[in-house]
């Protein structure tokens, strides 16, 4: 739980296709109003995300030390 909300991890690291996402209920997860999904590879939901979505960006930044990423923040 996150700030009295569910909070749900959906990785889709290994979703090929859309094929792949048959038979789970995402959308139950994605527009649950009492809960956070964090979305490790979003454009694998091929267009279902909810709109006014916060989409999060990481990514590495070397030149600010080893450990340093870079974090952009998106409102859609």
């Amino acid at each position: 739980e996150a700030a009295g909300r569910r909070a749900y991890h959906v990785d889709l690291y290994r979703a090929e296709s859309e094929g792949d996402l048959a038979g789970i209920d995402l959308e139950e997860v994605l527009y649950d109003p009492e809960a956070y999904a964090f979305v490790e590879w979003p454009e694998r939901l091929y267009g279902r995300l909810p709109p006014g979505h916060l989409r999060v960006d990481m990514q590495f930044a070397p030149a600010a030390g080893p450990e340093a990423r870079r974090v952009t923040l998106e409102s859609r």
